[in-house]
């Protein structure tokens, strides 16, 4: 539509409507063009049916239609507001070239449609999508417009949809992000352009869809090229960075424990602290031994083991057999039966005594039979012995026994929670680092160590055959599921962290910790039980469970406002109503304020000095914004003398 026939439009529309012989008819008011429509100011007395064809004599009157939206019943005192008018233009219509400009008389202000007055193919005249009617001078409001039928439209025949492909120019403007040229002179790009024809294949309009001028970014600089390529080598962007398109650093960091830019300066996200991204994830954490390692006396090279198959023999009688590690009064009942020795297998323990004499404790071939059985019995023994296991906690550390009884308290009064998964693969950890001793009346022939020299003196050990069988049972039957388990409760409880799930989320990753400190604890021991050389046993499995104390750190801290809280004024009621802490919770908090305090000073030594297996090595950093950031590494010194 050409925007010079608008103002023939505006002509024609107030000659046509505009008259005296009706001097309470209507007042016209110029029309005015909106964005590609035209505006009639509506009047009360002016009453307009809408889709009825209204032929208009004349011999050069214009073929533009005219569409006119009525009024709804108004005040007479009302103010004018506009009708919207929408113009469609036939291309070869003539312009309006002789109308009466005064005005059109009563008699010719309503017209009635007629066969006569039909346009014919060739040409035809203008028409009016109107109903006009003169209303009574003796009533008020204008008479009900009487409706005609509506003129049937003629079909589209045929669409034709062209799609025009923006080409790249050179000097075009480039993205935002990076320099380019200057942005060059002329019409948008088209992107898409309709015809449309009637029945007499004639094209009555066409529709053109345009868009922005294409962007083209300027080419990387040599240092761009390179940090880019560095990026992609070490592992790509993280998922924030990639969504919004930014420049990530994650894999430019040294420290792995550390969120990208991005992250780390994003406080919030629609009202929300959000999840910062980190290298490590939460399903990198290590939390108990897959088996023996390669270099351990009680690695065994029968896989079959390791895949819980019963290796013992067909016709051999079944013996049941009474185990304890001494923790209360609980047993365990297994079922044990003789095998074939192979190649590979170990079939004693061995280990060196104080003058640097290699010995030897030959066992009898025995190894689990009926793992399905064993595994419900080991299912009862952990529901029956589980807190038993964490007396051990109460006379290392009052900090620590305070929060893991505190702990206790908790899961029990919320089971399935985050902190009872936690307490439960704290507990399940300890059952295969302990070793298993026979209690029972049946001892497979094995008699009381009396040897002072011996490690398993005063007690009957397992087979070795049997204690990694019986760890694989555990391992692959229990642990692992409750890995998974704790892993997607941990996920949802910091993301996104909320106040009221603070309390837990820090239960869970100090008993979390602690278990971490009791796995250095154990390397140590099973380094001395064997005569390994070094202060720790499996130091590349320590490496890893490290990394995963750093892991559980870097999400308290950065997620769920680690320290902060313990920073806090408890007898405050805001900070109480914030948290949603009962009295017990809360004098717990105040509690442990003060034992972090007085604990400063000996945590800091632990960490000058390595002493990853003495409590609060790990727990304490969750108190310290400090908290050790630095890749995980083993350092090994000696205890003093």
């Amino acid at each position: 539509m050409s925007s010079g026939l608008y103002p023939a439009a505006a002509n024609t529309a107030a000659t046509l409507i505009n008259t005296t012989a009706a001097p309470h008819f209507l007042n016209f008011h110029p029309v005015q063009p909106i964005g590609g429509r035209y505006d009639i100011p509506s009047d009360p007395f002016f009453s307009v049916q809408t889709n009825q064809q209204w032929s208009v004599p004349g011999p050069s009157v214009s073929r533009d239609l005219y569409s006119f939206s009525p009024p709804r019943d108004r005040d007479l005192n009302s103010p004018l507001s506009p009708v919207p008018v929408t113009i469609f233009h036939e291309p070869e219509a003539a312009r309006l070239s002789s109308v009466d400009s005064g005005h059109i008389s009563a008699a010719e202000s309503h017209y009635a449609p007629s066969p006569a007055s039909a346009p014919s193919r060739g040409r035809r005249a203008s028409t009016v999508s109107t109903d006009i009617t003169v209303p009574d001078h003796a009533s008020p409001l204008p008479p009900t417009p009487v409706p005609q039928k509506k003129k049937p439209k003629a079909s589209a025949k045929s669409f034709e949809f062209v799609h025009v492909k923006p080409s790249l120019q050179a000097g075009e403007n480039g993205s935002k992000k990076r320099p380019a040229e200057d942005e060059p002179a002329g019409p948008a790009q088209t992107l898409s352009q309709v015809s449309m024809e009637g029945e007499d294949g004639e094209v009555q309009g066409t529709m053109t869809t345009f868009g922005n001028r294409p962007k083209k970014r300027a080419p990387f600089t040599p240092e761009k090229k390179a940090q880019t390529k560095k990026v992609r080598d070490s592992g790509g962007v993280c998922t924030r960075c990639k969504k919004a398109k930014k420049r990530c650093n994650l894999f430019l960091l040294d420290n792995q424990y550390q969120a990208c830019d991005l992250c780390a300066t994003t406080l919030l996200y629609k009202g929300k602290l959000p999840m910062p991204c980190f290298q490590s994830q939460l399903e990198d954490i290590l939390f108990f031994r897959k088996g023996p390692a390669e270099n351990e006396p009680l690695f065994t090279q029968r896989w079959t083991i390791f895949d819980l198959k019963d290796i013992s023999k067909v016709e051999v009688p079944l013996k049941t057999l009474t185990l304890t590690q001494h923790i209360g009064h609980h047993r365990l009942t297994v079922y044990a039966s003789e095998f074939e020795p192979q190649d590979g297998d170990v079939l004693s323990y061995k280990w060196t005594d104080r003058e640097g004499n290699r010995k030897e404790m030959k066992m009898p071939h025995y190894s689990l039979t009926a793992i399905e059985r064993v595994t419900m019995n080991f299912a009862h023994y952990i529901n029956r012995a589980k807190y038993a296991y964490f007396d051990s906690v109460r006379d290392e550390d009052d900090l620590a026994w305070l929060t893991v009884s505190t702990a206790m308290k908790y899961a029990k009064s919320r089971p399935g929670s985050l902190v009872d998964v936690a307490l439960d693969l704290w507990a399940i950890c300890r059952m295969i680092e302990i070793p298993w001793k026979i209690c029972g009346q049946e001892t497979l022939g094995i008699e009381r160590v009396t040897d002072e020299l011996n490690p398993h003196c005063g007690h009957i050990p397992i087979p070795p055959t049997m204690d990694t069988h019986l760890d694989q049972v555990v391992i692959k039957k229990v642990l692992h599921p409750l890995r998974d388990r704790l892993i997607k409760r941990f996920q949802k409880n910091i993301a996104p962290p909320t106040p009221e799930a603070w309390f837990e989320t820090y239960l869970a990753a100090f008993v979390l910790l602690n278990h971490i400190e009791y796995l250095a604890k154990h390397s140590v021991s099973h380094a001395k039980l064997h005569t390994l050389p070094g202060k720790f046993s499996n130091i590349p499995f320590l490496e890893g469970a490290f990394h995963g104390a750093k892991i559980i750190l870097s999400r308290f801290h950065f997620v769920c406002s680690g320290a902060a809280p313990f920073k806090m004024d408890w007898s405050s009621p805001e900070a109480i109503k914030m948290a949603k802490l009962d009295q017990e919770q809360v004098a717990f908090m105040k509690r442990t304020q003060d034992l972090v305090k007085a604990k400063q000073n000996d945590a800091f030594v632990l960490r000058r000095k390595h002493k990853y297996e003495s409590p609060l090595y790990w727990c304490y950093q969750l108190y310290s914004e400090d908290w050790d950031k630095s890749p995980a590494h083993v350092i090994e010194e000696e205890d003093e003398e």
